[in-house]
């Protein structure tokens, strides 16, 4: 009852590869990384991808799988602002893959001291 929560923008989920030119079906099966962005994004996931082999790696956190992607090889699905910088050099993206997309939440305090600061900073989303 104390926490404030405000919905903000939806975020693009792409899937990306360190390869080029890679289908939707050899990125789910060789060297894929299942990253994990929640239940809604899992049941998306396995809705979309019911016969894929289990993944590579598993990590919780966009960023180390972004990190694994450019050291190393694979697929996965992460952010479109996340990795915009990147397409088209270090990392492809899977054309025939699905968007996803995520809602992305600011959860603060209602009695917190600094609740005006934080909602004067959430306006910036209102007109995106």
């Amino acid at each position: 009852p104390q926490l404030l929560v405000k919905e903000l923008i939806p975020v693009p989920l792409i899937m990306v590869s360190s390869e080029e030119a890679i289908s939707v079906e050899e990125a789910v099966s060789s060297n894929y990384i299942f990253v994990d962005w929640g239940t809604s994004f899992g049941m998306i996931h396995a809705r979309q991808y019911p016969n894929m082999p289990p993944p590579k790696l598993r990590a919780s956190v966009g960023r180390l799988a972004l990190g694994f992607l450019t050291n190393c090889t694979g697929s996965a699905y992460l952010p479109e602002a996340m990795v915009l910088d990147q397409l088209g050099t270090k990392l492809f993206r899977v054309e025939d893959a699905p968007v996803i997309h995520k809602e992305a939440y600011a959860v603060y305090s209602q009695t917190g001291n600094k609740k005006e600061a934080v909602e004067n900073a959430l306006t910036w989303f209102d007109d995106t």
